[in-house]
Protein backbone atom coordinates (compact mmCIF):
# COMPACT_ATOMS: atom_id res chain seq x y z
CA UNK A 1 0.00 0.00 0.00
CA UNK A 2 1.05 3.60 -0.92
CA UNK A 3 -1.64 6.47 0.51
CA UNK A 4 -4.76 5.32 -0.90
CA UNK A 5 -3.27 2.98 -3.96
CA UNK A 6 -3.33 -0.80 -3.76
CA UNK A 7 -1.45 -3.53 -5.50
CA UNK A 8 -4.44 -5.84 -6.86
CA UNK A 9 -5.17 -9.30 -5.70
CA UNK A 10 -7.36 -10.99 -7.66
CA UNK A 11 -10.57 -10.73 -5.52
CA UNK A 12 -9.98 -7.36 -6.00
CA UNK A 13 -10.56 -7.73 -9.88
CA UNK A 14 -14.16 -7.74 -10.21
CA UNK A 15 -14.29 -4.27 -8.32
CA UNK A 16 -11.50 -3.32 -10.94
CA UNK A 17 -13.52 -4.33 -14.15
CA UNK A 18 -16.82 -1.93 -12.94
CA UNK A 19 -14.46 0.95 -12.83
CA UNK A 20 -12.93 -0.38 -16.36
CA UNK A 21 -16.71 -0.55 -17.69
CA UNK A 22 -17.28 3.15 -16.03
CA UNK A 23 -14.36 4.59 -17.57
CA UNK A 24 -15.07 3.12 -21.01
CA UNK A 25 -18.69 2.75 -22.04
CA UNK A 26 -18.21 2.37 -25.76
CA UNK A 27 -14.79 -0.41 -25.57
CA UNK A 28 -15.63 -3.37 -26.80
CA UNK A 29 -14.25 -5.23 -23.69
CA UNK A 30 -17.14 -3.06 -21.69
CA UNK A 31 -19.38 -4.83 -24.64
CA UNK A 32 -18.21 -7.76 -24.14
CA UNK A 33 -19.40 -8.49 -20.21
CA UNK A 34 -18.41 -8.09 -16.84
CA UNK A 35 -16.18 -11.85 -16.96
CA UNK A 36 -14.56 -10.57 -19.84
CA UNK A 37 -12.99 -7.52 -18.53
CA UNK A 38 -12.24 -9.66 -15.00
CA UNK A 39 -10.37 -12.15 -17.17
CA UNK A 40 -8.73 -9.71 -18.97
CA UNK A 41 -7.31 -7.79 -16.21
CA UNK A 42 -6.71 -10.92 -14.60
CA UNK A 43 -3.19 -10.92 -16.94
CA UNK A 44 -1.91 -8.14 -14.95
CA UNK A 45 -1.40 -10.61 -12.37
CA UNK A 46 -0.06 -13.96 -14.19
CA UNK A 47 3.35 -12.34 -14.72
CA UNK A 48 6.10 -11.49 -12.87
CA UNK A 49 6.67 -8.39 -15.42
CA UNK A 50 3.25 -6.89 -14.81
CA UNK A 51 1.56 -4.50 -12.49
CA UNK A 52 -1.92 -3.45 -11.84
CA UNK A 53 -3.06 -0.91 -8.75
CA UNK A 54 -5.57 0.80 -7.76
CA UNK A 55 -6.71 3.71 -5.89
CA UNK A 56 -9.53 3.58 -2.84
CA UNK A 57 -11.52 6.64 -1.86
CA UNK A 58 -12.02 7.42 1.95
CA UNK A 59 -15.43 5.70 1.46
CA UNK A 60 -12.85 2.29 0.78
CA UNK A 61 -14.50 2.18 -2.77
CA UNK A 62 -12.34 1.37 -5.59
CA UNK A 63 -12.34 4.24 -8.23
CA UNK A 64 -9.48 4.15 -10.36
CA UNK A 65 -6.63 1.49 -11.57
CA UNK A 66 -3.92 1.47 -13.60
CA UNK A 67 -1.71 -1.48 -15.45
CA UNK A 68 1.81 -1.60 -15.98
CA UNK A 69 3.97 -4.10 -18.37
CA UNK A 70 7.76 -4.08 -18.25
CA UNK A 71 9.09 -4.84 -21.32
CA UNK A 72 12.69 -6.02 -20.84
CA UNK A 73 12.61 -8.50 -23.84
CA UNK A 74 11.80 -11.83 -21.73
CA UNK A 75 8.23 -12.41 -22.12
CA UNK A 76 7.21 -13.66 -25.91
CA UNK A 77 3.89 -11.44 -26.03
CA UNK A 78 3.49 -7.86 -25.53
CA UNK A 79 0.61 -6.53 -23.79
CA UNK A 80 -2.28 -6.84 -26.65
CA UNK A 81 -1.40 -10.25 -27.67
CA UNK A 82 -1.13 -11.54 -23.39
CA UNK A 83 -4.06 -10.21 -22.81
CA UNK A 84 -6.12 -12.15 -25.60
CA UNK A 85 -4.35 -15.31 -25.18
CA UNK A 86 -4.94 -15.27 -21.42
CA UNK A 87 -8.58 -14.26 -21.89
CA UNK A 88 -9.09 -16.56 -24.99
CA UNK A 89 -11.57 -18.70 -23.66
CA UNK A 90 -13.95 -16.21 -21.90
CA UNK A 91 -13.87 -14.17 -25.16
CA UNK A 92 -15.15 -16.96 -26.94
CA UNK A 93 -17.99 -17.53 -24.88
CA UNK A 94 -18.89 -13.63 -24.91
CA UNK A 95 -18.73 -13.60 -28.88
CA UNK A 96 -21.43 -17.02 -28.50
CA UNK A 97 -24.25 -14.89 -26.39
CA UNK A 98 -23.51 -11.37 -28.47
CA UNK A 99 -22.39 -12.62 -31.73
CA UNK A 100 -22.98 -9.16 -33.27
CA UNK A 101 -19.73 -8.02 -31.49
CA UNK A 102 -17.47 -9.73 -33.94
CA UNK A 103 -18.67 -6.45 -36.39
CA UNK A 104 -17.63 -4.25 -33.54
CA UNK A 105 -15.57 -0.76 -34.90
CA UNK A 106 -13.29 -1.65 -32.51
CA UNK A 107 -12.94 -5.25 -33.22
CA UNK A 108 -12.75 -4.70 -37.27
CA UNK A 109 -9.18 -3.30 -36.16
CA UNK A 110 -8.41 -6.41 -34.31
CA UNK A 111 -9.10 -9.04 -37.23
CA UNK A 112 -5.09 -9.92 -38.08
CA UNK A 113 -4.63 -9.68 -34.36
CA UNK A 114 -6.78 -12.18 -33.36
CA UNK A 115 -6.68 -14.46 -36.44
CA UNK A 116 -2.58 -14.45 -35.25
CA UNK A 117 -3.56 -15.07 -31.72
CA UNK A 118 -6.23 -18.09 -32.74
CA UNK A 119 -3.04 -19.48 -34.98
CA UNK A 120 -1.06 -19.54 -31.18
CA UNK A 121 -3.64 -20.75 -29.16
CA UNK A 122 -4.33 -23.91 -31.38
CA UNK A 123 -1.39 -24.49 -33.28
CA UNK A 124 1.33 -23.71 -31.08
CA UNK A 125 2.98 -21.62 -33.90
CA UNK A 126 5.58 -19.85 -31.68
CA UNK A 127 9.28 -19.66 -31.25
CA UNK A 128 10.99 -22.84 -30.55
CA UNK A 129 12.38 -21.95 -27.01
CA UNK A 130 12.77 -18.97 -24.53
CA UNK A 131 15.98 -18.58 -25.60
CA UNK A 132 14.80 -17.27 -28.55
CA UNK A 133 12.29 -15.71 -27.76
CA UNK A 134 14.16 -13.34 -25.48
CA UNK A 135 17.04 -12.56 -28.37
CA UNK A 136 14.34 -11.70 -30.82
CA UNK A 137 12.16 -9.52 -28.53
CA UNK A 138 15.35 -8.19 -27.40
CA UNK A 139 15.80 -4.55 -26.80
CA UNK A 140 18.63 -2.10 -25.39
CA UNK A 141 16.65 -0.52 -22.78
CA UNK A 142 14.00 -1.78 -20.41
CA UNK A 143 10.54 0.31 -20.95
CA UNK A 144 8.45 0.31 -18.15
CA UNK A 145 4.86 0.60 -20.70
CA UNK A 146 1.20 1.81 -18.87
CA UNK A 147 -0.90 -0.50 -20.27
CA UNK A 148 -4.23 0.87 -19.18
CA UNK A 149 -5.60 3.30 -16.92
CA UNK A 150 -9.22 3.82 -16.28
CA UNK A 151 -10.65 6.73 -13.61
CA UNK A 152 -14.66 6.44 -12.82
CA UNK A 153 -16.36 9.33 -14.17
CA UNK A 154 -17.72 10.61 -11.14
CA UNK A 155 -14.86 11.17 -9.59
CA UNK A 156 -12.92 12.83 -12.25
CA UNK A 157 -11.20 16.26 -11.63
CA UNK A 158 -10.26 14.69 -7.96
CA UNK A 159 -6.34 14.43 -8.95
CA UNK A 160 -7.18 10.49 -8.97
CA UNK A 161 -5.40 10.03 -12.57
CA UNK A 162 -2.16 11.87 -11.12
CA UNK A 163 -1.61 9.95 -8.22
CA UNK A 164 -2.40 6.86 -10.34
CA UNK A 165 0.71 8.52 -12.19
CA UNK A 166 2.41 8.81 -9.67
CA UNK A 167 2.83 5.75 -8.58
CA UNK A 168 3.29 4.64 -12.04
CA UNK A 169 6.49 6.08 -11.88
CA UNK A 170 7.47 5.52 -8.62
CA UNK A 171 7.19 1.81 -9.49
CA UNK A 172 9.26 2.31 -12.48
CA UNK A 173 11.97 4.39 -9.88
CA UNK A 174 12.25 1.15 -7.71
CA UNK A 175 12.50 -1.40 -10.74
CA UNK A 176 15.49 0.88 -11.29
CA UNK A 177 14.15 1.50 -15.16
CA UNK A 178 14.59 5.06 -16.65
CA UNK A 179 12.49 5.45 -19.60
CA UNK A 180 8.15 5.28 -19.49
CA UNK A 181 5.88 5.16 -22.42
CA UNK A 182 2.20 5.00 -23.21
CA UNK A 183 0.10 5.56 -26.22
CA UNK A 184 -3.15 7.12 -26.41
CA UNK A 185 -5.41 7.84 -29.40
CA UNK A 186 -4.56 11.14 -30.71
CA UNK A 187 -8.38 12.55 -30.91
CA UNK A 188 -8.64 11.58 -27.06
CA UNK A 189 -6.95 15.76 -25.93
CA UNK A 190 -8.29 15.67 -22.50
CA UNK A 191 -6.57 12.41 -22.16
CA UNK A 192 -3.20 13.77 -23.78
CA UNK A 193 -3.43 17.07 -21.62
CA UNK A 194 -4.08 15.20 -18.14
CA UNK A 195 -0.41 13.43 -19.22
CA UNK A 196 1.36 16.07 -20.32
CA UNK A 197 0.42 17.91 -16.98
CA UNK A 198 1.88 14.96 -15.52
CA UNK A 199 5.70 15.69 -17.53
CA UNK A 200 4.78 13.23 -20.12
CA UNK A 201 5.73 14.72 -23.61
CA UNK A 202 4.49 13.80 -27.27
CA UNK A 203 6.65 11.09 -29.46
CA UNK A 204 5.80 9.94 -32.69
CA UNK A 205 2.22 9.55 -34.01
CA UNK A 206 1.48 6.58 -35.53
CA UNK A 207 -2.66 6.47 -37.26
CA UNK A 208 -4.89 7.30 -34.67
CA UNK A 209 -2.25 6.49 -32.18
CA UNK A 210 0.20 8.90 -30.10
CA UNK A 211 3.05 7.77 -28.37
CA UNK A 212 4.46 9.37 -25.40
CA UNK A 213 7.15 9.34 -23.19
CA UNK A 214 9.17 10.15 -20.03
CA UNK A 215 12.55 9.46 -18.98
CA UNK A 216 13.79 9.78 -15.18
Amino acid sequence: MVGNIYYAEKTDLPAIAKVHRKAFPKSLATAMGQAYVEKMLEWFLSTTKTYIFYYKNESDVIVGYCGALLRDGTLSTGSASGMLQHSFNEAVKSFVKRPWLLFHKEMKKKYKLAIRNILFKFFKIRQKNKKNIQSSNAINIPVFALVGIGVNPEVFSKGIGSELLKEFERKARELEITKMELTVIFSNDRAIKAYERNGWLRGILNGESLTMFKNL
